[in-house]
């Protein structure tokens, strides 16, 4: 007897949810997060949709996800609901419901927000007058007395 299995949604022309184990020793696979699993010969971003206790599927038949993308679901419950109603309704493929939700970022397995390595002003920024920047462009010219503020001149 199986004890969790995904119901994962992966982009391909299937309308229904594949089956996998949760990876060996990653942070649990929560409905709304992202998944990497093996699809075939390579590797798919996937969102869970559900954790189920089993399935159908005999047990030697289902892969194991090769990791959890996500510690914290990028999707409500209400998001989700949404999702199959959509793929229902239109009688769409779940997985290109939830490819068309997600931003390429989050589809292809990056984060959302990636990490800033550095900031620096440039000799254009430098040379700007702040109380002419501010007449025209009021947000550069904070941003810009941010810079200040917070690196010097």
């Amino acid at each position: 007897m199986l004890n969790k299995v995904l119901k994962v949604a992966i982009s391909v022309p299937l309308s229904h949810p594949f089956d996998y184990l949760p990876a060996g020793r990653a942070p649990e696979a929560l409905p709304g997060s992202r998944v990497l699993v093996p699809f075939g010969r390579k590797q798919q971003v996937g969102l869970v949709l559900d954790v189920a206790d089993g399935s159908s599927l005999p047990a030697d038949k289902i892969r194991r996800s090769s990791r959890t993308l996500d510690e914290q679901p990028l999707l409500s419950a209400d998001d989700l609901w949404l999702i199959r109603f959509t793929s229902d309704y239109y009688h769409h493929p779940i997985g290109e419901v939830v490819a068309t939700a997600l931003p390429a970022l989050l589809r292809q397995g990056k984060a959302l927000n990636p990490v800033l390595r550095f900031v620096a002003v440039t000799d254009a920024g430098e040379a700007a007058d702040i109380e002419t920047l501010a007449k025209r462009a009021p947000r550069q010219a904070e941003l810009l007395e941010g810079f200040y503020a917070i690196f010097g001149d």
